[in-house]
């Protein structure tokens, strides 16, 4: 018996010591699991100066345009007439998205006319690469739908417009709802 687990042991150390030795290699990040490895700006599909596409935007519109900057969530703060602010995001990193939010007076709220108009004129001075264009589009063409929704101070419309599907341009659509004393218009969209 303990001639065959001689034997046996020295088989698997002459099999072993046959192989060619393994190559060693440096450790590398495919044996960390992707959610942990920190993302870069290397790592970024778009551009990310948020900075400059949301400034030169606010610039095209007006050079003389003042405006107060929140790093937070990369916001221009642009205080207009009447009280209003508009609120604007360009740029990203896996999505490259276009967003303006626009507060007003609450009895804006159900001013119909004032909304698509005010809708139609933020997509025109502060979007691009289509986006402008498009949600224009849109709101003159009526290619947009009135979702159902749940809460009575908020109205929302999708996109209907069958060009919008065939793009990498994604069309989130644009809203209305009551806050308290103001009303907030907000309409974005991102190439993916």
């Amino acid at each position: 018996m303990k001639i065959r687990y001689s034997i046996l042991i020295i088989t698997a150390l002459a099999c072993n010591n046959s192989r060619p030795p393994e190559k060693k290699t440096e450790p590398s990040a495919a044996k960390v699991p992707v959610d942990t490895i920190p993302v870069t700006d290397n790592a970024c599909v778009f551009d990310t100066s948020t900075y400059k596409f949301t400034t030169d935007a606010l610039k095209k519109f007006n050079p003389h345009l003042g405006f107060a900057w929140r790093n937070e969530d990369e916001t221009a703060v642009v205080p207009l007439s009447d009280r209003d602010t508009l609120f604007l995001h360009i740029g990203g990193c896996d999505h490259f998205l276009f967003q303006a939010v626009y507060r007003t007076d609450s009895s804006r709220f159900n001013d119909s006319v004032y909304f698509f108009k005010k809708t139609k004129w933020l997509a025109e001075n502060f979007f691009s690469q289509g986006f402008d264009t498009k949600y224009a589009e849109c709101i003159s063409g009526e290619l947009y739908k009135k979702e159902e929704s749940e809460q009575p101070d908020l109205k929302f419309y999708s996109i209907r417009d069958p060009d919008t599907t065939m793009t990498d341009h994604v069309y989130e659509g644009f809203s209305i709802r009551r806050l308290s004393a103001r009303a907030e218009i907000t309409i974005d969209g991102y190439v993916d």
